[in-house]
């Protein structure tokens, strides 16, 4: 089963990522100008939820007027959540920090192209590690074409073979996948990252720098998930995005050294999770639903017999963590080649 499993999810994604990435793109540009500061670019990514804003050359206008929606434009960077949590010093000023200073310039980005499909798209996405990339019409970007965008047109291909032998795929599956992938030598890396809740948010901030992970996982009670087991929040890079931007949209600053991990991560009781049984694509289906890039994925356990007949006072330990899944994970095995899924998927 495990053998056959990447060949049925890839017949899917072939089906799926044939469209023509301008119709499938639903994320709205939104543009922020060079100049403005990064506390107004946090506010705006705060108050828009989007992940990405484009960068234009703002040289002569304010830049409040530089921000905000527009049909197109010609950008000269991007910022995104990463450039933040990256490259925004904990002890900066965010009204002191042009958005230039840490954006993604433009000979750093990637574009496609209107009549891209998406298959090519998404393999250049998972390559270059990014989640967002523009779409260039003569020199202007027309849309912005996300991970999420990808996902909901695989998840809308709901019908044929392909989708009937790609529902027998489980979580399960998807793990034993990327565990075979993110295991090599000295490149080994954990499948789920961890911070004590009484941790700094910039603990944990440079746990996520250091093995370039989107989120990290806050246990709820005991010293460690293991002890936690389901009893866990969790810290992401847009939980990051909405302590500093509401801040910011307040005019006010503050020190992530200073703020405890507990008080601003996910928590346990708000959480998405799947079981290992769950198909494949029923979890790309919920990340995409629920905006969420992190799924835990619980190990489904044997209740004690003598609880069920009533001779055991102890009620049933929960389900243990199994694994984290990103969005970056679940798409990799839908690419059409595998050569392109198993690299992307060491990402």
């Amino acid at each position: 089963s495990l053998r056959r499993s990447p060949e049925m999810l890839r017949s899917l994604g072939t089906a799926a990522l044939r469209s023509r990435v301008l119709s499938k793109a639903s994320s709205p540009i939104l543009r922020i100008g060079a100049i403005a500061d990064v506390g107004a670019a946090l506010a705006l990514m705060h108050s828009q939820r989007v992940g990405a804003l484009l960068v234009t050359d703002s040289s002569g206008a304010g830049p409040s007027r530089a921000a905000g929606f527009a049909p197109e434009c010609a950008p000269v960077g991007i910022l995104t959540e990463r450039d933040i949590l990256e490259k925004v010093e904990f002890d900066a000023p965010l009204a002191s920090v042009c958005v230039a200073e840490i954006m993604t310039g433009h000979s750093e980005m990637s574009f496609a192209a209107a009549d891209d499909s998406l298959d090519e798209v998404l393999s250049r996405m998972q390559a270059g590690g990014f989640r967002h990339m523009p779409i260039l019409r003569g020199g202007l970007a027309v849309g912005i074409v996300s991970m999420r965008d990808v996902a909901h047109a695989i998840v809308e291909m709901s019908e044929g073979e392909a989708a009937k032998a790609a529902a027998s795929v489980s979580a399960a599956d998807l793990c034993t996948a990327r565990s075979r992938t993110i295991n090599l030598g000295s490149l080994a890396r954990p499948s789920c990252i961890e911070a004590p809740p009484s941790s700094s948010v910039a603990d944990a901030v440079l746990l996520m720098r250091q093995w370039g992970a989107g989120s990290v996982l806050v246990p709820s009670r005991g010293s460690s998930v293991g002890a936690s087991r389901r009893a866990c929040g969790i810290f992401t890079e847009r939980d990051y995005i909405r302590l500093l931007g509401s801040a910011a949209a307040l005019d006010q600053t503050i020190d992530p050294r200073q703020v405890e991990l507990s008080r601003c991560c996910t928590a346990a009781s708000e959480l998405v999770s799947a079981t290992a049984t769950t198909p494949a694509i029923q979890c790309l289906a919920t990340m995409a639903r629920a905006r969420i890039r992190h799924l835990l994925v619980m190990r489904e356990e044997e209740v004690d017999p003598s609880f069920e007949l009533g001779e055991s006072d102890e009620p049933p330990a929960p389900p243990a963590l199994l694994a984290v899944l990103s969005a970056r994970d679940v798409l990799a095995q839908f690419l059409p080649s595998p050569s392109a899924a198993e690299f992307a998927a060491t990402l």
